[in-house]
């Protein structure tokens, strides 16, 4: 994968990236937007990466960051002085904004002969993991100053430096000047030492000049930016190195392609899209609610109408409390109908017009990004509803796997954007969350009910086997596709059965070799039940059971997992018992069964969209290892950080990136649900501490298998898809109460992400 790039092929890309840079830029009707247009964001903001993989120019660092929540994956072919005169370079970084005003890089650079396959037989010079950091300090609108580290960890260290940088941004002009020292591990590099300058100058047409000097040598380049393609929010960079002093360097290429995925990034472009909304919509103040594109009367043609029932409530009037009573009945089941299409499904409704109360009850069907947007959609349907039988508040209980999890109670006013009521019965105001108590008597009973709409669910994602020998230079890249087919039992109950099929296959192994030949062909997999309760208040439990129905070796697994949430969720402990049935020998103990169990404690920070914990117990390796974990959480994506150290003395990290591979609404076909899989998770993973020298090697893949020190991918995944990756906490969702208001906006009048 990482490797799949051959030299004709990245040639042949950045030939073709240029030639579409150049007829856009010499297209006004394509770039019409001005400077300010595109660069009226944040110039401290950055996505162009220099040779090294941080943000910056050349081969210097500016003090410019990614901005928070935004991902972004970069090659370039820059082959360092001294290398093998037939040498060429395929250089990758993922880079990501994890915390407000810090960005990291993980990379892999790869050295090899000019026509050679680097991914066979260790036909390659060299291969080295790299790591960066940088923080920054905004001191001003135009000025910042940042210190980073760069090739902090990997394989081989050979170019580490530390650095602190400044840099002020104008509207054409960007200075940088700063300082680094080379790392005393580092290798013999000369790059990047003592003090160092640069510049950006910014021309039309998203065009900027670099020039940077980095302490040894001067260097000059082109790079070109373009944004929003598509309408998609992706930024492609390109970059090219034309001149440098330094002897031996040539002509190199870079490409960037930077995506919001959610944190400071993403909240920016919908304040953007919101504000572009308001000056051009046509609805205001003036207008009914009835006027709103998604609001529905849902009273029959023999009731009166909505408004004639209806009391207006000023200032003066909220002593006397005055309320016409309902004297005709809601229609409810029209808004159960609703709701239903709209992908909910196990629907109770109920109206107390005492209290002036409009109840709702239901299951998250189709919205499989997250709870948040299924809870922006039931509040969409009910709110108008509500307004229109003059019903006060609104109280919702949210169910998952038909177990109540979560209750919201709010406002019928806020959720329609409207000022606070100053009315006795209007009971709430701004949304107010807490989990449900599991063991307490239901409180009411409904009015109008609709049962489970979805009876099978298809879910398909890509399934990927990737291994790098860096020293015994094995490769192998296979691509299939999962398929689970699901079927919702009793309450907390389901059963899965779940299939693989090849779409590509590259193997390189030789025979008798170190790892095994795992490519992928078509065949059953397992056959799996998981059943999910919730014993007492707070504490989740998730067992399951998966019976292997491939050929060849098999595993049966059974896993119990338990977390405890306290502190609105903040705080985790859990643990997790598993056994695993094989029909051969692990390689580790020569046992056919092995076991899994570990235990630890997780602290959730959602204000920042951090997360941290540590965990100790037997893995795959059945030696006791401790993990060191740090998330960042991007939105509906997260990037995890992992240190792993056994008793034995071996050292491991990894970095995974988990995103929703699928669509915002997952596909109802009747009773049929398709949809993609919504915590789909990739990583890489690297020895750097083996001491019995056996060899490293860059082991790429699903970190929900056994090949990433956990114990097997489980059909429901507690802490990631029953509880949605700890957004399924009060915690979470009251520290997000601005984000679920402009959700209910967007649905209300139809605006776009």
């Amino acid at each position: 994968m990482i490797s799949s790039f051959s030299n004709r092929l990245s040639h042949q890309v950045f030939s073709i990236g240029l030639r579409l840079l150049i007829s856009l830029m010499l297209s006004p009707t394509v770039f019409a937007s001005t400077f300010s247009d595109f660069y009226g964001i944040d110039l401290l903001d950055g996505t162009g990466m220099t040779v090294n993989g941080t943000t910056g120019l050349i081969m210097v660092p500016t003090a410019q960051l990614i901005r928070h929540g935004t991902l972004a994956g970069t090659f370039n072919s820059f082959t360092r002085p001294g290398a093998p005169a037939d040498a060429e370079a395929e250089n990758y970084y993922l880079s990501a904004g994890v915390w407000r005003g810090l960005e990291v890089q993980f990379g892999l650079n790869e050295l090899h002969a000019k026509g050679a396959n680097p991914n066979a037989y260790g036909d390659f010079y060299n291969r080295d993991l790299v790591g960066n950091f940088k923080y920054g300090i905004k001191m001003s609108g135009q000025w910042r100053l940042a210190i980073g580290g760069q090739d902090v960890m990997g394989l081989a260290i050979q170019n580490q430096r530390l650095y602190g940088v400044v840099t002020h941004a104008s509207r054409y002009l960007a200075t940088t000047v700063g300082y680094a020292v080379k790392g005393k591990s580092s290798g013999v590099s000369q790059h990047l030492t003592g003090l160092f300058a640069g510049g950006e100058v910014y021309l039309p047409y998203n065009v900027s000049v670099l020039m940077d000097y980095d302490g040894v040598a001067t260097r000059g380049g082109l790079r070109g930016r373009l944004h929003n393609i598509a309408g998609t929010h992706l930024q492609l960079n390109l970059d090219t190195m034309l001149a440098s002093t330094q002897a031996g360097e040539s002509i190199s290429f870079g490409m960037t392609i930077s995506y919001p995925l959610g944190g400071g990034a993403k909240a920016k472009l919908e304040a953007l899209t919101d504000a572009r909304y308001r000056q051009s919509s046509p609805y205001s103040s003036r207008h009914s609610l009835s006027d709103l594109p998604n609001f529905k009367n849902y009273s029959s043609n023999s009731l009166p109408s909505a408004s004639a029932n209806k009391t207006q409530i000023s200032h003066s009037e909220s002593s006397a409390d005055k309320v016409v009573p309902l004297d005709r009945p809601l229609n409810l089941k029209a808004l159960k109908d609703r709701l239903m299409a709209a992908g909910l499904e196990h629907i109770a409704l109920k109206v107390d017009e005492d209290t002036s109360i409009l109840r709702l009850r239901y299951q998250n069907r189709l919205y499989d990004l997250n709870q948040f947007d299924g809870l922006a959609q039931a509040i969409a349907i009910v709110a108008p509803f509500a307004n229109q039988y003059d019903l006060l508040n609104l109280e919702i209980e949210i169910l998952n796997q038909q177990i109540p999890m979560m209750s919201v109670k709010l406002g019928t006013a806020w959720a329609l954007g409207q000022l606070q009521k100053h009315h006795s019965k209007a009971a709430y105001y701004l949304p107010e969350f807490n989990r449900i108590e599991w063991t307490a008597e239901p409180t009411w009973q409904a009015d109008v009910t609709g049962g489970r709409s979805e009876w099978l669910s298809l879910k398909m994602e890509p399934y990927i086997v990737s291994t790098i020998g860096s020293e015994i230079g094995v490769y192998q890249q296979s691509l299939g596709l999962l398929s689970e087919l699901s079927a919702p039992l009793w309450q907390g109950a389901s059963a899965h059965i779940s299939r693989i099929d090849p779409l590509y296959n590259s193997y390189h192994f030789r025979p008798g070799g170190f790892l095994e030949d795992s490519r992928v062909v078509s065949q059953w997999k397992e056959l799996s039940f998981s059943q999910t309760w919730v014993p007492i208040d707070g504490l989740v439990n998730v067992f399951s059971y998966q019976l292997a129905l491939n050929e060849g070796d098999k595993t049966d697994h059974m896993i119990n997992s338990t977390r405890y949430y306290f502190g609105e969720g903040r705080h985790q402990v859990y643990g997790n018992w598993s056994r695993h049935m094989g029909n051969t020998p692990l390689a580790t103990t020569g046992l056919n069964d092995w076991s899994g169990d570990y235990y630890g404690y997780e602290y959730y920070w959602p204000e920042q969209g951090m997360g941290a914990f540590i965990e100790r117990g037997v893995y795959l390796n059945q030696d006791l290892t401790t993990k060191l974990a740090f998330k960042s959480y991007l939105g509906d994506s997260q990037l995890q950080a992992t240190l792993m150290r056994s008793d034995t003395g071996y050292e491991k990290v990894r970095l995974n990136l988990t995103i929703p591979f699928t669509t915002k609404r997952a596909a109802k076909l009747g009773a049929l649900t398709i949809r993609g899989e919504n915590k789909w998770s990739y990583g890489i993973e690297t020895i750097i501490s083996d001491p019995d020298n056996t060899g490293v090697n860059l082991n790429l893949g699903d970190v929900r298998y056994v090949n990433f020190g956990a114990e097997t991918k489980q059909p429901v995944i507690l802490d990631q898809h029953f509880m949605d990756s700890g957004r399924f906490t009060p915690a979470y969702m009251r520290t997000h109460i601005h984000q679920l208001n402009q959700r209910i906006k967007r649905i209300l009048y139809q605006t776009v992400d």
